[in-house]
Order: C-alpha cells, then structure tokens, then sequence
C-alpha cells in the first residue's frame, strides 16, 4: 500500500484503534518469507495483524486496493498465488469499488473475504481471531512407484509374472504380492497415521494445497524367487505415492447464545456417505471449543 487514499488511512487508524488495550499487534507494510521454496523471499503484506491463540501466533493479511473501476478477478488471482506459501490464517481483501461477480466466486472458492471499505469499517479486527471457519480436506493417495528389494540383488530381469515361492510352493506372483502388500501394509496403514498426524503434517494452508508425497515400505520374510538355479529372498516392497489434495469451503453461520459463540456449518459432500452438520462452541475466557456433530444418511438417487 505504497500510497494511501484517504479512506484507507482511516482504515489503517481503524484497525489500530479497534486493536488498543489488547494483545494485538498491528504492522503496516509487514514483510513475510515464503515458505517451500529454496530461498526464501520477502514479500510485503499491506497490513498484518497478528495475535496469540491458544498459543500459537494467529495472522490475518489485509491487502488493499483503490481504484475507480470494480476489481476484477486477475486481482484475487494475484492474492491466490501470492498467499500460497506464506504463513497467514486469513486473507481479506478490501477495494474502494467493489468486486466483479467472477472475483467474489473465485476468492470464495479459495478462502479470500472480499470487503469494501464501508464493510471493512464495520469488522472488529480483534473478535475476527475467535470466528472459525469449516473447511472440508480429502487426500487420494494414487501408488506412483513400486520397489522390491532383493537379497542378494537380483541382476536379470524379472517380470510381474515372475513366481513367489515360500518352502518350495510357489504361492503367487509378483504382481500379486505387491498388490498385496499395498492393500494390507501400506494403505491400512497410511489412513490411520494421516488421520492421527493431521495437524502436525499441515501446519498452513498452503501445506494443505500442496500434493503430498509419500514412502512406505513393507517387509517381507522367508519368501523368494528363483532364476538360474539360485534363490533370492525378497526382502521389502516400497511404494511411493501421490496424495492430490480435495479442498471445499463450507458455508457457515455465526451467532451466540447466552455468553459463546456458535459456529454452524453443514457438509455436505457427494463423495460422503453422510451429510454431518457441525456446530462449535468458544466461551469467553475458554482456551478451548467444544464440537458437536449430527450425521444423517444421504438419501440414495433413484
């Protein structure tokens, strides 16, 4: 924001004056590191305003524009690729003369608010560090190598039809054993650890965006191929795999009852076997929220 107009300078005054006697700090021209990338690089927030939660370092960017015209969609572009690798919580993007139809879906579809300045006006920056968002993540996880690692390493080729023995019996082929091996070690194995590790995997949303990449490998014992009159024990099979990510923003309503702050969303995905309405519960003073969950069955097309 290398030159102010008038409304933004009130702006700014305001964001200041709504985050006095807290513990809110409020930077114009804020410089942040990309993350993910090999040299990380300086790029300049219009304003940031950051707050602890819960213990950890809670940031909202707020970009700003001025212009005659509506701003169009190559603006939230921008803001998409700009915000991909940095470490901020929220995005919210304000312009003088408002946004076209194609800019409001596209930030939507990409966790952008969209504000005008008179909208802007009214936000009480520091209360938006308590408002929670529902957003619905799914990986695919697609093998894209498999590896089989023999003892002693096997110099002539082999094939998926090659037979795997085990005391003499040949009990299947390749084929069947690398099937095997991702269908009853890795895959039963990778769900669990993405569930349990979620938060420690994605620590940004820009972590969530990218796709994953993953190794597993499982061990194998007392089974072998033979070539040329000589056995070869096999001693792993390792996948590596592609997790593409499926992102959805759910809608949500926000409101209070008696003292806490009611946040409500529905998801409602075709790919789920149930539609689960969520509702979470902040209370004041309360470092933690409480979740509540309803799952109905999704009624079945005819």
């Amino acid at each position: 924001m290398t030159k102010q107009s008038n409304a933004f300078q009130k702006l700014v005054h305001h964001i200041h004056s709504n985050s006095e006697n807290t513990e809110t700090k409020v930077t114009e021209s804020a410089p942040l590191l990309e993350q993910n990338i090999e040299e990380p690089i300086a790029r300049e927030v219009d304003i940031l305003i950051e707050k602890a939660v819960n213990g950890n370092i809670a940031k909202i960017a707020i970009e700003c524009r001025d212009r005659a015209c509506k701003d169009d969609i190559e603006w939230v572009d921008s803001l998409i690729g700009k915000y991909r690798h940095l470490d901020v919580h929220n995005v919210i993007a304000v312009s003088n003369s408002g946004f076209s139809r194609a800019a409001k879906l596209k930030a939507k579809a990409n966790g952008i608010e969209l504000k005008t300045i008179d909208e802007a006006f009214k936000i009480n920056f520091n209360e938006e560090f308590v408002k929670l968002g529902l957003t619905y993540i799914s990986h695919i996880f697609k093998p894209q190598t498999r590896t089989i690692s023999f003892n002693p390493p096997v110099k002539a080729k082999t094939s998926l039809e090659t037979l795997v023995y085990h005391g003499g019996h040949a009990v299947g082929n390749l084929d069947d054993l690398m099937n095997f091996c991702y269908k009853e070690g890795t895959k039963k194995k990778l769900i669990p650890y993405y569930k349990q590790n979620f938060l420690k995997i994605f620590k940004t949303r820009a972590d969530i965006e990218q796709p994953m990449l993953v190794e597993h490998t499982v061990p194998i014992n007392e089974l072998y191929i033979e070539t040329n009159n000589e056995k070869f024990y096999i001693t792993s099979v390792t996948f590596t795999l592609v997790g593409v990510p499926t992102i959805k923003e759910i809608d949500v309503k926000q409101r209070t009852y008696e003292s806490a702050l009611i946040t409500e969303g529905v998801f409602d995905v075709e790919e789920m076997d149930q539609i689960h309405t969520a509702w979470i519960a902040q209370l004041p003073k309360d470092k933690t929220a409480k979740l509540f969950m309803k799952s109905t069955p999704r009624k079945k097309k005819k």
